[in-house]
């Protein structure tokens, strides 16, 4: 009797299995990174198709690629809805398709030899990179005002080069800058969702509601290493780009993260 007693209340180690918690990958905070980064890459390699589709004449497969870029913007802009609202979500699809309809300007000059309306395009993302400045630094007290306009001015560089090479016929060069804007996409999407769960910090604890589609989610990017050419080739961005996600990293998870981030950075880029 006492023995069976004794075997009814000590645990078996399948037990205690089931009551111990396992680690997880899938909470609402790697969620909102994983997709945001999922997202912003694919921006980059959707728009690269478009502008190998436009400068090549092949106005068919463009409007396929332009299709599917919307459709990226529209899933970055419900990302962005479902922490801000739907207010906030139909003024980041203005400011993003904007951007998108600027690359093209570019593209378009780009293949006439036009330096002025390439000059006009550049000039409109510059002042685009001010605008989603003003609108997530706004959003967000976490993220410090004019970081976010230097991480894009780097985005602006990396698919304007993207051009320039494709109407260059270098098409190596092209792809290789490709891969690096698609990695850059990184240096904004991960401090973006470090700040706002940073704000709402009661949304994304372990066990909530998932705020995004779980279609959506994919392995994030690694940050890969860059080559020593391809880093090379795109010095002029990486000061301003540093200092940008530095000041970003710095701002949401204090100054000994931003040291970190930089030491990581350098790495990757070969210094």
């Amino acid at each position: 009797m006492a023995a069976s007693v004794l075997i009814a209340v000590v645990p078996t180690v399948s037990t205690l299995a089931q009551t111990q918690s396992a680690p997880s990958t899938s909470t609402p905070a790697a969620d909102l990174r994983v997709t945001l980064n999922e997202l912003g890459s694919e921006h980059v390699y959707l728009a690269g198709y478009a502008f190998s589709a436009a400068l090549g004449g092949r106005s068919g497969e463009f409007k396929v690629a332009a299709d599917a870029t919307d459709k990226n913007t529209q899933e970055l802009g419900a990302a962005i809805g479902s922490v801000y609202g739907a207010d906030a979500q139909t003024k980041f699809l203005a400011l993003w398709r904007a951007h998108i309809g600027f690359f093209v300007d570019y593209a378009m000059a780009a293949a006439v030899n036009d330096d002025a309306g390439k000059q006009k395009a550049r000039a409109d993302l510059d002042g685009y990179r001010n605008d989603i400045d003003a609108f997530l630094t706004g959003a967000n007290p976490n993220l410090p005002k004019g970081a976010v306009a230097q991480l894009f001015a780097a985005h602006v560089v990396h698919l304007t080069t993207v051009v320039d090479d494709i109407v260059g016929g270098n098409t190596a060069d092209a792809y290789e800058m490709l891969h690096m804007a698609a990695h850059q996409t990184q240096e904004i999407m991960d401090p973006l969702s470090a700040a706002i769960v940073a704000q709402f910090p009661e949304k994304f604890v372990a066990g909530s509601a998932p705020m995004l589609s779980p279609g959506m989610t994919v392995p994030v990017m690694s940050g890969a290493p860059l080559d020593g050419p391809t880093a090379a080739r795109d010095g002029r961005t990486l000061a301003a780009e540093s200092a940008g996600t530095r000041a970003m990293f710095g701002a949401v998870w204090g100054p000994g993260a931003a040291v970190e981030w930089v030491q990581e950075h350098n790495l990757m880029i070969g210094r």
